[in-house]
């Protein structure tokens, strides 16, 4: 996997999810009552989703904190068990867990362009500044029911 794609999944974690603080839901009932808001914050954690699973193993590798299969299935019941989606459950990704993983995507961000700018002699530490970043575990806990699955004890679905 090359850093370009890296840096373009990653800018894309990033920039969607300051798309969906900016103009999501405020509310859990929001998402259940405004199908416009809905469908926008459902989509956009749909590609932030693919762009978490199209990194490098090395990018997941260096942060287990962040449960990128949990990840990865999200993405999957929200395209395929989309009429099972629970609005509480998306509150919550929203509400407690997308802000760690920008905190991640912003981190990795500004040591691959910092790397980046190494090989190429050109970026100084002035051009981007490190967040901090929290290292405290957290899970996305999303829990979507498919018909044709079982929850697991974190909240996911696994298909037996």
């Amino acid at each position: 996997m090359s850093v370009t794609r890296d840096i373009l999944s990653l800018t894309h974690i990033t920039e969607t999810i300051d798309l969906i603080r900016s103009s999501g839901p405020d509310t859990p009932a929001a998402l259940e009552n405004d199908p416009d808001i809905r469908d926008a914050t459902l989509y956009r954690l749909q590609t932030l989703s693919e762009s978490a699973s199209l990194l490098s193993q090395a990018v997941k590798d260096r942060h287990p904190e962040i449960p990128w299969a949990a990840i990865a299935g999200f993405r999957n019941r929200l395209v395929h068990g989309y009429t099972e989606v629970k609005a509480e459950r998306v509150w919550e990704v929203i509400a407690q867990y997308l802000a760690p993983l920008q905190d991640v995507a912003r981190e990795e961000l500004f040591q691959l362009r910092r790397e980046r700018g190494r090989d190429e002699g050109s970026t100084s530490d002035s051009e981007a500044r490190a967040p901090s970043v929290s290292r405290k575990p957290h899970l996305w806990a999303v829990g979507t029911r498919i018909r044709t699955s079982t929850t697991c004890e974190n909240g996911w679905a696994s298909r037996r």
